[in-house]
């Protein structure tokens, strides 16, 4: 015998319409690119706190000339020295802002202000991260520097190889044995540029996930074996933390996939003239590969940061609007300061 079950919850043809949508108490973020360089006490960063100043000046000394046979009696005239210098210049605030208007917070049964904050400090942090790889693989293209007919450098050190194309990447490093090869090929050779500028062997490297890919194919046994890398790397766990003598600090997205690794063309960008770098495959400029750091013998550094305020954050009452705005800001600015620290593999066409 039927029933007269009424779906008392209906309305029109809804039979859950009059039901309430309840809050599950779960709010998160999909994942956005970690924070790879920017705020890493990392040793080629050299980063300060100022208070005053438009820009700041750092030396450097010229290779001194050669030794001279003297004979004594004879009258030494004073050979040749010289200095050049470079600067690190701060950007001007950048800045994070939303308007919250007061009735839905009121309404709002979760709270929006905090997320909004740690939103604002996270997205700044991650444009400097991107910033401060752009000065880094623009320094590692910088020209050698001399002053009075002296050295003051060799300039940054730069392997590139042509068949770049849409996806530059793939060209020269494919998911084989034979990227994997080349990929090494090609660091070997970096690696041989910074042996020849005398540096350190406290060298670092990042490099976009499709590298990580791309090294899981070598059949060599050396970057895997424990015979040759003491457990630093592992394969079942794609764990790739050393290749060639390069620490690898990290696999950043690029940066036309949300990430701070420079692999679009910025000469038109709203940044600031010094990171409106061209990072397409081009005739004498490339795609990026992989981009590394050298600590330098005398303390010097790769990337210069002055900091006039670090990330600042308020909610501040409009009245006149009825709204609230949370607004974030911070005042710095970076340049490559020692372009021989710096080095990258590039893809050209």
């Amino acid at each position: 015998m039927s029933v007269n079950a009424v779906q008392f919850g209906a309305t029109g043809s809804d039979n859950d319409a009059l039901f309430l949508k309840m809050y599950w108490g779960s709010m998160v973020e999909a994942p956005r690119s970690s924070v790879f360089l920017w705020d890493k006490g990392l040793p080629f960063i050299d980063r300060r706190t100022v208070d005053a100043g438009k820009s700041f000046q750092f030396l450097m000394d010229a290779d001194a000339p050669a030794p001279e046979e003297f004979t004594p009696g004879d009258e030494v005239l004073g050979q040749l020295y010289a200095y050049g210098e470079g600067t690190v210049t701060a950007d001007g605030y950048i800045v994070c802002h939303k308007y919250v208007p007061r009735d839905a917070m009121l309404k709002s049964h979760f709270d929006i202000l905090p997320r909004l904050g740690r939103q604002h400090m996270n997205r700044m942090q991650r444009e400097y991260d991107k910033r401060v790889m752009i000065q880094s693989a623009l320094g590692a293209r910088a020209s050698a520097a001399t002053e009075k007919g002296l050295t003051i450098h060799n300039g940054g050190n730069r392997v590139t190889n042509t068949g770049g194309s849409g996806g530059a990447l793939t060209s020269r490093y494919p998911l084989s044995t034979t990227g994997a090869a080349q990929f090494r090929e090609d660091l070997r050779a970096l690696g041989r540029q910074q042996d020849e500028d005398n540096l350190s062997e406290n060298r670092y490297a990042i490099a976009p996930p499709h590298i990580r890919s791309v090294i899981q194919y070598d059949n060599t046994a050396e970057v895997f074996s424990e015979d040759y890398i003491d457990g630093q790397n592992n394969k079942m766990q794609r764990k790739v933390t050393l290749v060639e003598g390069f620490k690898f600090l990290g696999w950043p997205n690029q940066s036309s996939n949300g990430g701070p690794f420079p692999n679009e063309n910025f000469t038109s960008s709203s940044m600031p003239s010094k990171y409106r770098g061209n990072f397409h495959a081009a005739a004498s400029t490339g795609v990026p590969a992989v981009i590394t750091f050298a600590e330098g013998n005398d303390g010097s550094a790769a990337i210069g940061i002055a900091e006039f305020e670090s990330i600042q954050a308020g909610v501040f009452w409009r009245p006149e609007k009825l709204s609230y705005l949370v607004m974030s800001w911070m005042y710095v600015g970076c340049n490559y300061m020692h372009p021989w620290a710096l080095g990258s593999c590039e893809i050209t066409t």
